[in-house]
């Protein structure tokens, strides 16, 4: 049902957000924030993975090499502007820090699926910072409050600018090609390299200026028009949904088989597999997702 999707929207979101804080606190911060950048290239994994484990006898496998291989090399940029590093000490900060990647991977994943349920963008942040408040409450009561001074106002703009990425970032996943927008988001480590040396004056070395033009490529890639091959191809292998099972010990992310996928990667689903995963028309609003090559 939607709440619950929202239940694990949220349980994912602050997942994520948790071991990433730990990450931070245990790590250098750029290998914290290589890792926490993970979750596009966890995001092309299952979707990719998924449609290479459904593909057809006799269809080429090479079809979603493009859009994933964009994915990957955009980490790679963020790798070489970052350059982390790790002791041998820090493994289980590394270890929150790559899961941190893979609960935003989830959490991307289910604010696409909320999108496609008809769920406004509003909606779904608002419930996702309630879950992040309450959760945040509770741990509250087994630390010491910080000190209230003049800095602490600085919180003021710091949530507003959260809030507005949060917005921002759950439209582009509700409204764009799922695949693309995990690439775009690479953009944000370029824009903090350039107000590394715009504001503070930093000096980035060469790699560093090579890993941002590999950023840039990247995303120009992703966005460019897919083949009708490859659209058709993705369009007929996956679905990707997120259920809430009470019956079982855990929440699940379920793959079923049918054309959804293409719905959030292309944008051009088989009309056979809507009705058999997703409400009819009449119980929920439409949604019209935009293909790769507009979503920008």
């Amino acid at each position: 049902t939607i709440p619950m999707m929202h239940v694990w929207r949220s349980i994912v979101g602050v997942a994520s957000l948790s071991a990433w804080f730990y990450a931070i606190a245990h790590l250098p911060l750029a290998t914290a924030m290589t890792l926490n950048y993970m979750s596009s290239v966890w995001i092309a994994a299952f979707l990719i993975g998924g449609a290479l484990l459904t593909q057809r006898q006799g269809e080429p496998m090479h079809h979603q090499g493009p859009l994933l291989l964009s994915v990957l090399a955009g980490f790679g940029g963020v790798a070489m502007m970052l350059r982390p590093t790790m002791q041998a000490n820090q493994l289980m900060g590394g270890l929150l820090g790559l899961m941190s990647g893979v609960f935003a991977a989830l959490a991307y994943l289910q604010v696409s699926a909320l999108a496609k349920a008809g769920e406004p963008e509003t909606r779904t942040v608002f419930y996702f910072s309630c879950g992040a408040t309450l959760v945040g409450a509770v741990g509250m009561l087994w630390n010491d409050f910080s000190p209230w001074g003049p800095q602490a106002w600085w919180l003021l703009p710091v949530g507003l600018l959260a809030v507005l990425g949060q917005l921002c970032m759950t439209r582009a996943y509700a409204s764009g090609a799922t695949l693309v927008v995990a690439n775009l988001q690479y953009m944000g480590i370029v824009f903090a390299g350039i107000y590394s040396i715009v504001i503070f004056d930093d000096q980035l070395p060469l790699i560093g200026w090579l890993g941002m033009a590999l950023i840039i490529a990247s995303g120009i890639t992703a966005t460019q028009p897919m083949s009708s091959s490859m659209r058709a191809w993705i369009g007929s292998s996956v679905q990707y949904t997120m259920t809430w099972k009470p019956s079982l010990t855990s929440v699940a992310a379920a793959f079923s088989v049918s054309g959804m996928l293409g719905n959030s990667v292309c944008g051009s689903p088989s009309t056979s597999s809507l009705h058999s995963a997703w409400p009819s028309s009449s119980s929920r609003p439409r949604r019209r997702v935009r293909t790769a090559s507009s979503a920008v």
